[in-house]
């Protein structure tokens, strides 16, 4: 059985959940990860499909330079979590360490609507902090 080939929109997202992957919730539970297998997925737009998208959103066809070529790229197994981290998880964090906050958050906490939201505006050195 083959398995389908992602879009690098799906890759992407998956790889945004994926940035905090492996973290402990702040209630101390391990959240349960899930194995991505090896395999192809598709990168970029193609051409035709780059023009359209611009035309739509009103920008210069050079603006998805960087997509064009569409491709098949092979991508090794890795583990994601199988929830994100939220804004809530990255708090009590940066509570319990004293670790910067996302630049993201108007004060010393982000705002109470987004408490349950996939956390935003951390880098690589955090999510390795993290």
């Amino acid at each position: 059985m083959s398995r389908p080939e992602l879009t690098r929109r799906e890759l992407l997202r998956a790889a945004g959940t994926a940035v905090l992957a492996g973290a402990v919730r702040a209630g101390g539970q391990a959240e349960a990860m899930i194995l991505i297998p090896a395999g192809p997925f598709l990168q970029g737009t193609a051409p035709e499909q780059a023009a359209a998208l611009a035309k739509q959103y009103g920008h210069h066809p050079s603006w998805l330079a960087g997509e064009v070529p569409q491709r098949s790229v092979v991508l090794p197994a890795y583990r994601i979590d199988r929830c994100p981290v939220t804004h809530r998880d990255y708090l009590a964090f940066v509570q319990a360490t004293g670790h910067r906050r996302p630049g993201v958050w108007p004060g010393a906490d982000p705002p109470a609507h987004l408490l349950d939201h996939p956390v935003a505006g951390v880098d690589a050195a955090d999510a390795e902090a993290y």
